[in-house]
């Protein structure tokens, strides 16, 4: 059931992307439908992974399932002024960063959300989210710890964005790029494929987005 919804929603994200190459080429002045995305924040939050203490300078460090820096890439397309659905896919870490070793929780979030805009400057959104080839990897004086592969959950995302001056959905030829700032949570969890543990990986996030 997992693999079968899982192709679904790539067939659905591969159906929005063609809908915004053809409702550009319908006409070269009419509005535009869709808007590429990029993106990049941070997240707070989930169940503690790792920790220990750096050996040269006696820092403490930590891995948390939900922490991390993240920035992706989307494709949004606009049914209406009002009403859009948005696609899109990231990289997020968390990482030590030791001087002679590192150990980092990496994995690749995709997010299909339904976004509502309440005017021209605040707009909300939610929908399906879930990261794949996730894994916590280990160099340096760490590698003897190996890496440790996750499988995820489907979980959700809830986001609220405020944009910098007004936004539209349908963009205008020579219109600007605009910026909006989100807050977001996200509900998700990873199973350890070496021991079967899980780990709860909700978390609320802080965004920075370009649409354009």
């Amino acid at each position: 059931m997992k693999k079968v919804w899982t192709r679904c929603v790539w067939v659905g994200a591969c159906a929005l992307l063609s809908c915004g190459v053809s409702a550009q080429t319908l006409r070269a002045d009419a509005p535009r439908a869709y808007q590429w995305l990029l993106e990049v924040g941070g997240n707070k939050g989930g169940d503690l992974m790792a920790n220990g203490t750096y050996a040269n300078t006696g820092g403490k460090w930590d891995v948390y399932a939900g922490d991390g820096l993240q920035g992706g890439i989307g494709l949004q397309y606009a049914f209406n002024d009002t009403l859009a659905m948005q696609f899109s896919v990231s990289y997020l870490v968390d990482t030590t960063q030791g001087a002679n070793g590192d150990i980092a929780f990496k994995r690749t979030p995709v997010e299909l959300m339904l976004i509502h805009n309440l005017n021209e400057r605040w707009r909300i959104g939610g929908g399906w989210h879930q990261s794949f080839s996730s894994k916590r990897s280990n160099t340096g004086v760490a590698s003897f710890l190996g890496t440790e592969n996750f499988t995820s959950t489907p979980g959700a995302v809830v986001q609220l964005m405020y944009f910098f001056k007004p936004y539209k959905n349908l963009k205008q030829p020579g219109d600007e790029i605009n910026t909006g700032l989100g807050l977001r949570w996200v509900t998700e969890e990873f199973r350890s494929q070496r021991t079967s543990r899980t780990y709860q990986a909700d978390h609320m996030g802080v965004f920075l987005s370009l649409y354009f």
